[in-house]
């Protein structure tokens, strides 16, 4: 059984730091340490499915979390 800090997305432990985290996903238990860690996995999403979309607009980027409604790891909602 994995321990209380096991990302089910990522496949490993998501240990807290002391300092604490910025958020953490209710369903898959990644842990983001600062806002900067959210933004950039979601926008490696982004470029990852704009390289997969040929024929609509791409997405767009996002600079801040102000605008990230989801995990960027498994989908769930925030």
């Amino acid at each position: 059984m994995p321990s209380p800090d096991f990302c089910y997305s990522c496949g490993r432990d998501e240990p807290v730091p002391p300092s604490g985290v910025y958020s953490i996903c209710v369903e898959c238990g990644h842990a983001y340490v600062t806002e900067q860690d959210l933004v950039d996995l979601y926008n490696e999403a982004i470029a990852a499915m704009n390289k997969r979309l040929t024929d609509v607009a791409p997405l767009a980027f996002q600079l801040s979390s102000r605008h990230i409604y989801h995990c960027p790891l498994c989908l769930h909602d925030f």
